[in-house]
């Protein structure tokens, strides 16, 4: 159980040591947040302890239990009040009971099984009320933010503040990873966000989950002398809020506003700060940007066509990609695509590049071990794809200097001419003039893979392109590739893709949509 937090009011200091020996027992149950000897005191102190509940004496010097508890009332309704009183004040009681107050104890008669009790029932009850009330405020919040709906949603700034708002919204950032991202929500303490800023000039009004990645801050800010020094306190809470997401080790992007919005403001603000939901990726993580640094933003929700990108850097002959002006265009877009967009691309490419490599026979293992990897940022991803493709440039040029037997390479233009019919080792050794065995192990020593598996592979890439196009079905391309069966070729593709042919040409599809 969380703890309660208590504050003690009494003009009489042996009747808060003798409350703090009854509460004293159950240490992790209770937490003294502040004792006070009047109920002026305890205003003074209320915004910083944020006690759960007051236990106030009812006969009190400067300002009594009653007149605290109507104070208490109408400034921090969701803190409940219990009195403190003797026989002889129970007139007093039945006042509080008319001003709201959550309960009373007699002091001649407490009991460490009462407080308990009583203390127990009251947090519980208002823990409920508390989330109730949330439950309603965040759906007119969001209503607001939303749409501008603001008949509801009224904010009620303490003495000295509400001349200004300002708004700060919290994205967890979308991983940078070529394997597909397990979802995770963003879970962040809304009651503990909002009490985690110390500041006297502002104050965090609202902290509300906007969706399963982000939130959405909106603070008062206090009158200063120059709206600099207003942005200088708002920058001040913005560390604040980053120390504490460091904290709960969250990879995390903060958009800071403006410090001088008006009411008004607040939803065109929150909007035009959504929009960096879905570009994360465009961002260092745990990095901090203000309204000034918002520059990028005039290339976001921009229309892309994907499949037109991506026809622009397929050759159009032989249907391969043309992978360094590949990722060239996609650090050229990245501002404009959605975090979604931009990680399909990276995803394509890598299976590109992924598939060259074994085309060519050339190892795959170190590109393999990188699938799970997260990049730092979008530019990392984009750097570390330049850099294998130019690897596998210089690779597979290398290769070609090695040039293969005059057998093999005849071994490989009969491959590359019949992959479509039904091919056999005896078929090739025939056609090249050696036995098979000969075929088998000189193939294997100047390609690094057998007959069978260089065959499956060529025909899976073939099939690949022809899933891509979008005008084949399945039961027409296993045959154009040289596959017994329908099923069969499934098999086979799903062993050496990962996915049906399918999934495969339905990933292609949607992106021609």
């Amino acid at each position: 159980m969380e703890q309660i937090r208590i504050f003690l009011v009494d003009d009489e200091p042996m009747a808060i040591r003798h409350i703090k020996r009854v509460l004293g027992e159950e240490q992790e149950t209770y937490q003294i947040v502040g004792t006070a000897e009047n109920g002026r005191q305890v205003l003074e102190k209320l915004e910083a302890c944020r006690p759960d509940m007051i236990l106030a004496d009812v006969c009190m010097p400067v300002m009594d239990g009653l007149e605290l508890a109507g104070a208490v009332k109408e400034h921090y309704p969701e803190i409940k009040v219990i009195l403190l009183t003797s026989y002889k004040d129970f007139s007093f009681v039945q006042q509080g009971i008319a001003l709201g107050i959550a309960g009373y104890m007699i002091k001649n008669e407490i009991t460490k099984e009462q407080v308990d009790s009583e203390i127990k029932r009251l947090f519980l009850q208002s823990k409920m009320e508390k989330e109730k009330n949330r439950t309603y405020f965040e759906k007119n919040l969001l209503n607001f933010l939303n749409h501008g709906e603001k008949s509801i949603v009224t904010f009620t700034a303490p003495e000295g503040c509400g001349i200004s708002y300002a708004v700060i919204s919290i994205f967890r950032k979308t991983p940078i990873r070529l394997s597909e991202i397990e979802e995770k929500e963003f879970r962040l303490d809304e009651n503990q966000i909002e009490t985690i800023v110390h500041s006297e000039n502002m104050k965090c009004r609202a902290a509300v989950k906007v969706s399963s990645v982000s939130y959405c801050l909106i603070f008062y800010v206090r009158n200063l002398p120059s709206e600099r020094q207003q942005q200088e306190q708002l920058c001040a809470v913005a560390g604040q809020i980053e120390g504490f997401l460091k904290e709960q080790k969250e990879e995390y992007v903060l958009l800071v506003s403006p410090a001088n919005l008006t009411f008004d403001e607040i939803p065109s603000c929150f909007q035009r700060q959504r929009v960096w939901e879905r570009y994360t990726h465009t961002l260092d993580k745990g990095h901090v940007w203000y309204s000034w640094e918002y520059e990028k933003e005039k290339n976001m929700g921009q229309q892309v066509d994907i499949w037109k990108w991506m026809e622009e850097i397929v050759d159009p002959v032989n249907r391969e990609w043309k992978l360094d002006t590949a990722v060239e265009k996609l650090r050229r877009y990245r501002d404009t695509m959605p975090a979604e967009t931009f990680l399909h691309i990276a995803k394509l490419l890598y299976q590109e590049l992924l598939a060259k490599r074994k085309k060519s026979c050339l190892s795959t293992n170190e590109l393999e071990k990188r699938i799970k990897y997260d990049f730092q940022n979008a530019e990392g991803l984009e750097n570390w794809l330049s850099e294998e493709i130019k690897k596998t440039k210089r690779e597979s040029e290398t290769e070609g200097a090695q040039s293969y037997s005059e057998y093999i390479k005849g071994a490989l233009d009969y491959i590359h001419g019949n992959y479509e019919k039904q091919i056999s080792l005896e078929d090739i050794s025939r056609y090249i003039g050696i036995s098979e065995s000969h075929l088998r192990r000189s193939f294997r020593r100047e390609t690094g893979t057998t007959v069978v598996d260089y065959i499956t592979r060529y025909r899976i890439e073939k099939a690949k392109r022809l899933l891509e196009t979008g005008q084949y079905v399945i039961g027409e391309i296993y045959e154009k590739v040289g596959f017994s069966t329908s099923q069969y070729f499934s098999i086979v593709f799903k062993r050496y893709e990962k996915i049906s042919p399918g999934q495969y040409q339905k990933k292609w599809s949607s992106q021609r949509e």
